[in-house]
């Protein structure tokens, strides 16, 4: 269409040209060329004043289709959007219905509420007790049975007591005890849980101690109600093997009395809620 409107205003042109340039000879025929050539010129210009209208309404349809395709596609994104919204909280559903049902379920440990209560003492004489706070972890559950689980403890936060002072603490935190400065926390990972029935577990884990990690074995026990899991567990373990050598016959020879036991009894008190 467009070439048809510019090849006519073309010709119209051409027109106007040839009058012009005939002018002279046709005087005698033609009385007034003046008059033609501004009728030619008005013609022109009224045939491209209505290309213009035209285009101008061309680009008008062509503005408003594309609005309604932007509109259109701007709908169809938001059903989608929409639609997979929905899908994503119908599989978050089920998968979460699926862990009630069979699969497993992580409890977190509420620090506040959980604590590792430790023992130790001399070959002959005297035992010292205290606490130690566990910082963070989890335990995870299948079938209400527990399956694995871990937790940190904040070995700066080692307190007696049993009224020994304050030094005695202190020196458990120092570099020939735990050396907390260097190595501020400890670490139980639960590997496997047997269970034994009666709600008792026989537990294999791993136990780091001043980044020095081995394997532990102890019998734990857990029950889940309401949302709430509880867990306890005795646990003894040889401190030589983590390098705390302060009074150890592992380290050292005829101390006497000064001879302080490499074993070390703790007994984990754990919370968990989902």
């Amino acid at each position: 269409m467009m070439k048809q409107k510019t090849g006519f205003i073309a010709m119209l042109l051409i027109l106007g040209t040839l009058l012009l340039a005939c002018q002279p000879q046709v005087a005698e025929v033609v009385e007034e060329p003046a008059e033609a050539v501004e009728t030619a010129s008005e013609m022109v210009e009224e045939a491209m004043e209505e290309m213009a209208e035209e285009e101008a309404m061309d680009d008008s349809e062509m503005a408003e289709d594309e609005a309604h395709s932007d509109a259109d596609m701007a709908e169809e994104e938001s059903m989608d959007d929409g639609e997979m919204a929905m899908e994503d909280e119908e599989m978050s559903e089920e998968g979460e219905m699926a862990m009630e049902e069979g699969g497993e379920v992580v409890y977190t440990i509420a620090t506040a509420d959980s604590v590792v209560n430790w023992k130790g003492a001399k070959a002959v004489g005297s035992a010292h007790t205290g606490t130690i706070d566990i910082s963070e972890g989890a335990l995870t559950l299948a079938d209400g049975s527990l399956v694995s689980g871990s937790f940190v403890i904040d070995m700066t936060t080692i307190a007696s007591n049993d009224g020994a002072n304050a030094r005695l603490a202190q020196h458990l935190k120092d570099d020939d005890f735990f050396g907390v400065a260097t190595f501020p926390t400890a670490t139980l990972v639960i590997n496997s849980a047997e269970d034994l029935g009666d709600g008792t577990y026989a537990v294999t884990g791993d136990l780091t101690i001043k980044e020095i990690t081995n394997p532990i074995e102890f019998t734990a026990a857990a029950s889940e109600a309401d949302g709430l899991v509880t867990a306890t567990a005795d646990i003894v373990f040889d401190r030589a093997l983590y390098d705390v050598q302060y009074g150890s016959e592992s380290f050292f020879s005829d101390l006497g009395n000064d001879l302080i036991n490499d074993e070390v009894e703790i007994s984990v008190e754990l919370v968990a809620q989902k």
